[in-house]
């Protein structure tokens, strides 16, 4: 309904009284367990929950374990429930895996580090530059060199660029290959 009728007197009654009893549950029931069949799916999930993931999504995604455990619990809470049982840590796993996704199409292509970010916007897929002709391409010779290799750590980390030494017949030079986009989402070079 493009302008539903607001909720007035019996309507909106059983709602606040029901957010009443959740909150009375809540400061009542102490500590919340998880059934053992809730046990067993948080044991199955933690590892992903938990994984190492690199540059921003993986700054915007680190504290998951704890965010599916308040959730979780804030479902077994508005149930009335003594304990966390498997449809609320589904439930909550469910809006994680929501999140997740989320974060990877909003912010899919950003590192977290702006210098990466920019060597990863001038540099096409499969062009090959040493060290020196990316510092002076990308950056006109303004960034320092640990800003370059921290830019630079991050984007191997993620499967974009792969770096070698390259002998030249004088000093050896270093590499840098933005890999193809296929290759970068598979992680492999």
């Amino acid at each position: 309904m493009p302008s539903p009728a607001p909720l007035l007197g019996a309507a909106v009654e059983p709602v606040m009284e029901h957010v009443r009893a959740v909150i009375r549950h809540a400061q009542d029931v102490g500590r919340l367990e998880r059934t053992p069949l809730a046990e067993a799916a948080w044991r199955r999930a933690y590892p992903m929950l938990t994984a190492e993931r690199a540059g921003l999504t993986g700054a915007l995604l680190a504290r998951g374990a704890a965010h599916v455990t308040r959730l979780a619990a804030l479902f077994a809470l508005v149930r009335l429930a003594p304990v966390i049982d498997l449809p609320d840590l589904e439930a909550a796993l469910a809006w994680w895996e929501y999140v997740v996704g989320s974060v990877g199409i909003i912010f899919e292509d950003r590192t977290g580090n702006h210098d990466a970010d920019k060597i990863k916007l001038e540099l096409l897929p499969g062009e090959k530059l040493d060290w020196t002709t990316l510092r002076d391409k990308v950056f006109s010779n303004h960034i320092t060199t640990a800003r370059l290799k921290d830019a630079l750590e991050l984007l191997v980390a993620l499967g974009v660029v792969r770096l070698w030494v390259e002998e030249s017949g004088g000093r050896p030079r270093t590499m840098v290959e933005r890999l193809p986009v296929e290759a970068a989402a598979t992680g492999s070079p």
